[in-house]
């Protein structure tokens, strides 16, 4: 066993994709979890607008990923299990995926694209390979985070699953996303 620090950018780029094996409990975060991510994130994000050479940002330690090689083949997307590290890399593409919806609303389709295209989804893949998570499908695949989560960062989904904690941290994301654009432009 190897560990290394890394950026989170760097665990989700390429043609890879992270597959929460169906042992691992449902996604379990809720509001206190996902508030103090946003806080976290936000104060990052104010710290490095202000970063200088002299005084560079501070990184944030989204705790450690235990992963395992899975079963993939030479030229498709690189798999592995993810066996510790399911709600916080969960959480982070909900994030993400509230951003890149954002980011669309306001007319940053470019960003909203290179969010969507590097981070969430490998690009040229189809099926369940498009995805660059895979989260538990569960004993009911309708009501699985899987579902719910696919349901969020695809944007060709029919709907959203209503109810599902994950549809909820997305949905508490994008709310947020919207209230620091308008504190922001209060303050311009």
């Amino acid at each position: 066993m190897k560990a290394t620090e890394t950026e989170f950018k760097k665990i989700i780029e390429g043609t890879i994709q992270f597959f929460v094996p169906h042992y691992q409990r449902p996604y379990s975060w809720e509001r206190k979890q996902w508030a103090q991510l946003w806080e976290d994130v936000v104060a990052l994000a104010v710290e490095r607008a202000d970063a200088t050479q002299d005084n560079p940002a501070s990184t944030h330690f989204i705790g450690s990923m235990v992963t395992m090689p899975g079963s993939s083949v030479p030229q498709g997307v690189s798999k592995f299990v993810l066996i510790d590290g399911q709600q916080r890399i969960t959480t982070l593409m909900l994030l993400l995926a509230a951003i890149r919806d954002f980011a669309n609303e306001t007319g940053e389709k470019r960003h909203a694209s290179m969010i969507h295209n590097l981070y969430l989804t490998n690009q040229y893949q189809e099926n369940l390979e498009h995805f660059k998570l895979l989260p538990t499908e569960g004993d009911d695949p309708q009501s699985s985070d899987r579902n719910a989560f696919v349901s969020v960062v695809d944007p060709d989904s029919a709907k959203m699953v209503e109810g599902h904690s994950t549809t909820a941290a997305y949905e508490f994301f994008a709310k947020n996303c919207d209230i620091q654009a308008q504190r922001k432009s209060e303050h311009s």
